[in-house]
């Protein structure tokens, strides 16, 4: 079954996994910089690669067409 997550989503699951962890150790597990979390959940960055494979998604991006 395939599910559609929208960003805040992401960052509530995120921190749902990280649970009582500290930024710095849960970023070490998750292979990604503690800024880059820190972006991630301040919404300055998206989560990449490394993000979605820990929480085992994938990015889909769909271009909708502009109206003429």
């Amino acid at each position: 079954m395939k599910s559609t997550f929208i960003k805040a989503e992401v960052v509530r699951m995120l921190k749902k996994q990280q649970g009582d962890l500290s930024q710095t150790d849960f970023a070490k597990i998750v292979g990604v910089s503690k800024q880059y979390l820190g972006d991630i959940y301040a919404g300055r960055r998206d989560p990449g690669p490394k993000v979605l494979n820990y929480l085992r998604l994938e990015a889909v991006y769909r271009f909708i067409k502009e109206a003429a």
